[in-house]
């Protein structure tokens, strides 16, 4: 379910804001479509057996995905501040 909903993700993204923004907002942008990437690229993917790889890409997925979420709690409370 988690790599159904990361792969459909950018199309979602897409519908919700057709451009990357300004700011935070390129930020944000940039950030979710770099892990994006970097889940199309899993191990299930590359097929290798190295334990620094696997270490490196779930830290850095991990990570990625931690700031997404405060970007996106930080976004969501900007537009509601605003409106």
């Amino acid at each position: 379910m988690h790599k159904w909903a990361g792969a459909l993700s950018p199309l979602l993204f897409y519908l919700h804001s057709m451009g990357l923004g300004y700011g935070y907002l390129a930020l944000l942008a940039y950030l979710f479509l770099t892990n994006t990437l970097l889940g199309y690229i899993n191990l299930d993917l590359i097929k290798n057996e190295k334990e620094w790889l696997f270490k490196g890409w779930m830290i850095a997925h991990v990570a990625f995905s931690a700031v997404i979420t405060i970007l996106v709690f930080f976004h969501v409370g900007t537009v509601f501040y605003y409106k």
